[in-house]
């Protein structure tokens, strides 16, 4: 269904890269710049990275670290990926995490990303 309303988007618009909550808002949202932070991080560039989106390395490694316990959990047959998955946060995690993502926004505006 996302993908639906995406390819309508793209249609509508006609622009190739173009990030709805910027399009609707007018300022960036807390994920732009993070498909050219992951490829600086893939090209061993962590300033540029961080320059990009401040939260990407956080995310790249989050992202990474689900990713081979997904593979693990394939080849070995186990659940360790529900560990990753379902941990159990409370309140202070929530709060930090809103925060990061209001650090971000905060950063990507100031920057007009």
């Amino acid at each position: 269904m996302l993908f639906i309303v995406g390819l309508l988007f793209f249609f509508i618009i006609g622009e190739r890269y173009c990030c709805p909550f910027k399009f609707f808002t007018g300022i960036p949202c807390p994920g732009c710049g993070l498909t050219r932070a992951f490829k600086s991080i893939l090209k061993f560039n962590l300033a540029e990275a961080i320059r990009l989106n401040i939260l990407s390395p956080i995310i790249f490694l989050w992202f990474s670290i689900t990713f081979f316990a997904l593979i693990y959990d394939m080849v070995f047959n186990t659940d360790y990926i529900d560990k990753i998955i379902y941990i159990k946060l409370n309140a202070y995690h929530y709060i930090g995490i809103i925060l990061l993502v209001l650090l971000s926004l905060y950063f990507n505006i100031i920057r007009g990303i």
